[in-house]
């Protein structure tokens, strides 16, 4: 179970960051712009799509070893509690 829930935070965290995050907006941008070619618009509906995005990045986080999912876990239990308190304060 605690390697499940590793595995599920460690992707959502991913597919966040890819498709909503602001460090890849220039990408995910550019892509929408190359996306006329077929390739490029596979890409571009992936980089926007977070359903899509987190199962390509569920196969990937499946072939990793384990303790490459701490630092995913951290980021996006920052970002969780961030928001608590930030709600919390309104």
């Amino acid at each position: 179970m605690y390697k499940l829930l590793l595995f599920i935070l460690t992707t959502a965290c991913i597919s966040y960051v890819v498709t909503q995050g602001d460090i890849f907006k220039k990408l995910r941008e550019w892509t929408t712009l190359k996306s006329k070619n077929k390739i490029w618009w596979f890409i571009n509906e992936i980089m926007n799509c977070p359903l899509c995005f987190g199962f390509w990045a569920g196969i990937v986080v499946y072939l990793l070893p384990e303790w490459v999912y701490y630092p995913f876990v951290s980021s996006i239990m920052s970002y969780v509690i961030y928001l608590i308190i930030k709600k919390l304060k309104t």
